[in-house]
């Protein structure tokens, strides 16, 4: 195999790495009554908003509307469904300055950054799921997540173990903060070459 520089290395991984699909969760929090369960007569629809074609189907022949009529029967749920990613992202980016985001959206990482300040965070309202999906504290902000891993690419990141060490890392990173830093201090260290 070739050997390519650290940068290059490091640029291609996180090419692939922001590719990663996340759900948001936009809009404002429920109201609950006092012992924090949510009244099951709550009339709303909810918009779900999908780049990609496929889940938008995989959901309507999961009934998805259905089963979450079965606890919340006077709640709608809307699927919205774009031509491709990139149609997608610019009506996000045109409904966020409006704030008429979707309620519930599949996103890119990489496009987190312009969306985060729209978004809820989702500790308080869903704990659970968070507990349970491993990858979602990963991608918290100050703590904070903002939103759930739909799925995990089989994306590796190969690195050369030579080249950490050479720049002065002795170990690989296992979290996203972890590859940033690496890969910002690779970048500083390569870059002076």
């Amino acid at each position: 195999m070739k050997k390519i520089n650290g940068g290059k290395m490091m640029l291609t991984a996180t090419t692939l790495l922001l590719s990663s699909t996340m759900l948001f969760a936009h809009g404002q929090q429920e109201q609950t009554n006092t012992n924090g369960v949510l009244d099951t007569n709550i009339k709303a629809t909810l918009s779900v908003a999908c780049f990609k074609s496929n889940v938008a189907e995989v959901y309507k022949e999961m009934d998805m509307e259905g089963m979450f009529q079965k606890l919340y029967p006077n709640v709608n749920i809307e699927i919205e469904q774009f031509k491709d990613a990139s149609s997608y992202n610019n009506d996000m980016k045109i409904r966020a300055s409006a704030n008429q985001l979707p309620d519930i959206m599949l996103s890119q990482l990489g496009s987190f950054n312009q969306l985060q300040p729209f978004m809820i965070p989702l500790n308080n309202l869903i704990p659970d799921v968070i507990a349970n999906n491993i990858a979602a504290s990963n991608y918290a902000v100050d703590q904070k997540v903002y939103a759930i891993p739909r799925e995990v690419n089989t994306v590796y990141l190969l690195y050369w173990d030579d080249l950490l060490k050479k720049a002065g890392i002795d170990h690989a990173p296992t979290t996203w903060p972890e590859y940033v830093a690496d890969a910002i201090h690779c970048q500083e260290f390569y870059g002076k070459k």
